[in-house]
């Protein structure tokens, strides 16, 4: 019989996960640390102490380089931790462990849609790992299992507890899952249609305005729409207004439910070779300063007649732009936010129908020759995202997250982005400085907040 320990910090509520990793661009090793937690939005709820530890976010975790990381950082983590403790809610003992499993245990006997096979196995491999825990001989081989699957969780700390224990129970090798079709969408096709993992999705519905009537948002709508979306923002069609409206009152979820669906470890497929998604984010902060140029932007865009919104992202998206509206997303702020505003100030501009250097751009595809998809996605968002790193150097905010960027947008692409800068480098320039002509009807409004963080920074007497 296991005699539970008092609770002792077993694990932490937040942890460091070591990668060792090569970079694409040079071929040399490196380190960097995550930020993760086997808890569902634990890292979310720390964010605005994680910037000034130094940590970025990617828009999916919070990172740090090994050569970055410092002895105070570590002790910062360490005192967050204990605050977290403080505030409950997390397992801190074996016995806390297995009542969750009990509770888990109960939620799995209740849903419903299951196919009976995958449900007993389901069902076997919980009760064995129970009995594992519960009837080890010393707490420390009961800890070691536990750990097991809190080191596991931290592959999939975006995934709620019980989806992560769904798919450690059915397969506990697994590294990354996704759908069959977004694995297509990535290249990749499944190996053994057999070795499915089930969990529980969310289903979205919204409020039908023609009936009245609660509607499932499905996931081919969803798609159906983000497809139109990124079609008529790159200027490849012409935008309905009808359309968008539809679609976003489709993205006025009322109601969440949950049924099973299945998706594929990345150890069962076969394809392409992954590369990550380019991520362009500045860290998000509270300077004055970036503050000041989102809203001088902000009122530079309406001065054009382009409404400016910070709603909230709907599907990871750090902003849009479309017809007559910028969107940044609504968890950005200070540098990130400014850097954003930019992004879509200058793809509005560069890449929708009936922008200022719309036509310029075309004329350089055209002179470009043959280009596939990625190719005129790489060369738009080079174009776009240079901007914003021009204008970000102009004013003194960091660019630091740059060159990851324009690494792994050449990766997915595979034209040269220092070449496809200096073509642009015209362009670049041309639309840099209208922007900055725009926004110097509110110079003294950027100054002023200059001066506040200068006058912040004089030693006190």
């Amino acid at each position: 019989m296991l005699n539970v320990m008092a609770k002792q910090n077993l694990f932490e509520y937040v942890k460091l996960n070591k990668q060792e990793l090569v970079s694409q661009k040079t071929g040399n090793p490196y380190t960097r640390y995550v930020v993760v937690s086997d808890q569902n939005m634990e890292t979310k709820k720390i964010a605005s102490k994680l910037g000034p530890l130094g940590f970025k976010w990617n828009g999916r975790e919070w990172w740090i380089f090994g050569n970055q990381l410092s002895k105070a950082a570590v002790d910062s983590l360490k005192e967050i931790n204990k605050e977290l403790e403080t505030q409950g809610g997390q397992t801190g003992d074996i016995g806390d462990f297995l009542a969750k499993l009990e509770e888990f245990k109960a939620e799995l006997g209740d849903v419903e849609n299951i196919p009976i096979k995958t449900k007993t196995e389901l069902e076997a491999n919980l009760e064995q790992y129970i009995e594992d825990i519960a009837n080890a001989t010393d707490e420390r081989a009961a800890s070691a299992a536990m750990r097991k699957f809190l080191n596991f969780s931290t592959q999939f700390h975006q995934y709620s507890w019980n989806n992560i224990m769904y798919i450690f129970l059915q397969d506990p090798n697994a590294t990354r899952v996704a759908g069959k079709n977004k694995w297509k969408e990535m290249g990749r096709t499944i190996i053994d249609p057999s070795k499915a993992i089930t969990i529980n999705c969310g289903n979205k519905f919204y409020r039908n305005p023609r009936t009245g009537e609660k509607a499932e948002y499905t996931l081919k709508q969803q798609t159906q729409d983000r497809e139109y979306l990124q079609k008529v923002q790159s200027g490849e069609i012409p935008m309905d207004r009808n359309k968008v409206v539809a679609i976003e009152n489709r993205k006025n979820i009322i109601h969440i439910g949950f049924k099973p669906c299945v998706v594929y470890d990345i150890a069962n497929t076969t394809g392409n070779p992954i590369v990550d998604e380019p991520l362009w984010k500045a860290s998000n902060d509270k300077r004055a300063d970036a503050i000041a140029l989102f809203s001088v932007a902000k009122k530079s865009l309406e001065d054009m007649g382009v409404r400016v919104t910070q709603e909230p992202a709907t599907a990871g998206e750090s902003g849009w732009s479309m017809g007559g509206q910028i969107n940044v997303s609504a968890d950005a702020s200070g540098t990130g936010a400014a850097s954003i505003i930019f992004r879509e100030w200058a793809h509005q501009l560069l890449n929708q129908r009936g922008g200022k250097f719309y036509e310029k751009a075309q004329d350089y595809f055209v002179k470009k020759g043959e280009l596939n998809p990625a190719q005129i996605k790489q060369i738009r968002k080079i174009q776009e995202e240079t901007v914003s790193a021009t204008l970000c150097k102009h004013f003194n905010l960091s660019t630091e997250y740059q060159p990851t960027y324009m690494a792994l947008m050449q990766a997915q692409g595979g034209l040269n982005s220092k070449q496809l800068i200096r073509e642009n480098i015209s362009t670049i320039a041309s639309i840099s400085n209208f922007i900055l002509k725009q926004m110097d009807k509110y110079k003294d409004e950027i100054e002023a907040a200059k001066a506040s963080i200068t006058q912040s920074q004089q030693p006190q007497q």
